[in-house]
């Protein structure tokens, strides 16, 4: 159980920067054609590079506690937040997909 809970955390992080450092970029190029202006389009990377981490903490968290080590334990302390932070997404989707619809008809007119 050790070694299959350590190995999850090492993959998620290594899913993690792959999705940071390759897909993001190529998400960044397919959305710098629909969107023109370039604040729009660092506020919309930011708030999907903020999913990725939050989602990637809270699954080493998740993976760290079920070691059941003494001392891995007190990442524990990190689950209130992030249950915070998790459930907020749903609300932030909603919002981040009214502001694409905005930003697309906005640039639909031009």
């Amino acid at each position: 159980m050790l070694a299959q809970s350590l190995l999850n955390a090492v993959f998620i992080i290594i899913g993690g920067y792959v999705a940071i450092s390759y897909l993001l970029p190529m998400l960044r190029d397919f959305f710098s054609g629909i969107l023109k202006e370039e604040k729009s389009l660092d506020g919309l990377m930011g708030i999907i590079n903020l999913y990725i981490i939050i989602f990637i903490l809270a699954a080493i968290v998740t993976e760290l506690m079920a070691i059941n080590n003494q001392y891995l334990n007190y990442f524990g302390i990190l689950t209130p937040g992030l249950n915070v932070l998790v459930a907020l997404i749903p609300y932030i989707q909603w919002l981040v997909v009214g502001v694409l619809v905005v930003l697309g008809l906005k640039n639909l007119k031009k």
